[in-house]
């Protein structure tokens, strides 16, 4: 599967807010329209680099957090990334 080929993972309203949150979306901005923009019953299709991006700078955020809750609502979205790209992977979509 090529980096540009794109993803759809369905995040609920909560985990679109932690990507949305300033502490996380400031590094990629230009990506937030398309994840505020798509339906909530609807995947958010990046592609697989912006997703490796995104999972980047979560996990960065969750490593430097002093904050359990927050430290842990990353954690749970990193998670959801991660499975979205292995099965995409996994199956061609």
């Amino acid at each position: 599967m090529s980096e540009q080929a794109k993803i759809g993972i369905r995040l609920g309203r909560r985990d679109r807010d932690v990507l949305l949150d300033e502490r996380v979306s400031f590094f990629f901005s230009n990506l937030c329209r398309t994840i505020r923009d798509t339906p909530l019953n609807q995947p958010i299709e990046l592609s697989r680099r912006d997703w490796e991006d995104i999972q980047g700078y979560v996990a960065g955020e969750a490593n430097h957090t002093k904050d359990e809750r927050w430290e842990w609502r990353l954690d749970r979205v990193f998670q959801k990334i991660e499975e979205g790209c292995y099965w995409a992977a996994r199956w061609g979509s």
